[in-house]
């Protein structure tokens, strides 16, 4: 995949273009992401039926899925989606709120257009969140070995899971191989699954080498810095981490296995001595 956005009017064509790189050449998965900072101004243009408005070309093949997000701080904004025959598709108001998101599985490839929408008194600043994958990176066999596991995921990371959150489905968020819960947090969209809670301390440090060893071993994490730490002490026991960081097509990104020792702490809040996660983000 690969785009190339214009900002456009109903009438003209404004020379303002932005392009999304193409994901990673490693990567089984494609998923691409990127912002746009944008301003409704007075010299925007302002139609009846809109209200003063940006829009940009968005150039879809069939069955591709898209998720947009649009923010401000200045005005409240909406989104209307309009397809190649110039047919609205999609719109979606904020209604008062800062912020909007729209999301498609394009049913037609061709020209779409995407505007960005205040009242007619609308000025000032947003920044516009798109990101695009297509039907096969969207979902991935139940059964998938671990490293094409961490690829789907570590792929997915690049667009902050908007799409395995966003779009619906019945299917329970996927799972690591050998882990025992996911999910995604909310606060800095990052995915976390555990692969130990228990009392047994040389049953989790041989779980923890285990995963460690695994990751090393794919393929997806090739020229990804790596660095580890001994045992920390933390405010409820101690920790020993491991860091694997990649920064591929203007992506950075995290994986983090956290091994922690509890064994010591009184408090009832942790029950189990020992913990292994494992969390991936989008990182700065």
């Amino acid at each position: 995949m690969g785009y190339t956005f214009k900002k456009t009017a109903l009438l003209f064509l404004i020379l303002a273009a932005f392009s999304i790189p193409a994901f990673g050449q490693t990567s089984k998965f494609n998923v691409e992401y990127s912002t746009k900072e944008g301003s409704l101004t007075k010299k925007d243009f302002v139609k009846k039926e809109f209200g003063r408005y940006d829009g940009y070309q968005l150039p879809l093949n069939k069955g591709e899925y898209a998720y947009f997000v649009i923010f401000s701080n200045d005005f409240s904004p909406n989104l209307v989606l309009m397809d190649p025959n110039g047919e609205v598709y999609q719109r979606s108001s904020s209604k008062g709120d800062q912020y909007v998101s729209v999301g498609i599985n394009a049913p037609v490839g061709g020209e779409w257009l995407l505007y960005v929408i205040g009242d007619s008194t609308a000025l000032g600043d947003y920044s516009l969140q798109l990101g695009f994958t297509d039907s096969a990176s969207l979902s991935i066999n139940k059964k998938a070995d671990f490293c094409t596991g961490l690829d789907y995921l570590t792929a997915h990371a690049n667009a902050y899971f908007v799409f395995l959150q966003s779009l619906p489905t019945e299917e329970p968020l996927y799972q690591l191989e050998g882990s025992v819960d996911a999910i995604i947090n909310g606060d800095d969209a990052s995915y976390t699954t555990s692969f130990y809670q228990g009392n047994n301390s040389a049953e989790a440090a041989k779980i923890y080498e285990s995963l460690l060893a695994k990751i090393k071993a794919c393929p997806a994490l090739t020229g990804w810095t790596f660095q580890s730490t001994d045992w920390q002490h933390t405010s409820s026991g101690k920790e020993m981490t491991a860091v694997w960081r990649g920064k591929k097509s203007g992506s950075h990104r995290l994986v983090q296995v956290s091994f922690c020792d509890l064994s010591e702490a009184t408090d009832a809040d942790y029950p189990e001595d020992y913990t292994i996660e494992l969390v991936i983000k989008k990182s700065n």
